[in-house]
């Protein structure tokens, strides 16, 4: 799964439910039979999901944003991101915390320097 959510994938989230579904779906590059078979469905069952023709019962739906790994608010009207996976740091993040991180480290190196030879001193006094 890329970092990004399914929602930041688009400007917008899809205005319909079936519209939801079928972006997660192809989101994680899942085919109608695939989900189907997971959801336990037949193939025609999903499209007419999909297509807003039907809708999924309510006790479907806690599994298909499972299966598709969306939250629930998300898949009934796209009031969030989408994503239940949590978003890893950018590179450009990474650089900077590393960055961040060699520096505390440099500075570490200079303060054992400073106590080392500081005890020296002490030992020769």
């Amino acid at each position: 799964m890329t970092t990004k959510g399914i929602a930041e994938s688009s400007e917008t989230a899809p205005q319909s439910l079936g519209l939801r579904l079928r972006t997660a779906r192809e989101y994680h590059d899942m085919s109608v039979a695939t989900l189907a078979r997971r959801i336990g469905v037949e193939p025609d069952t999903i499209a007419a999901w999909e297509t807003d023709e039907q809708t999924p019962r309510a006790n479907r739906l806690p599994a298909l944003s499972g299966i598709l790994d969306v939250t629930l608010p998300w898949l009934l009207d796209g009031r969030d991101d989408g994503s239940l996976t949590p978003r890893l740091p950018s590179l450009s993040d990474l650089r900077r915390d590393l960055d961040g991180i060699a520096h505390a480290i440099s500075k570490l190196a200079s303060a054992v320097e400073t106590a080392r030879e500081h005890l020296s001193e002490l030992e020769r006094e």
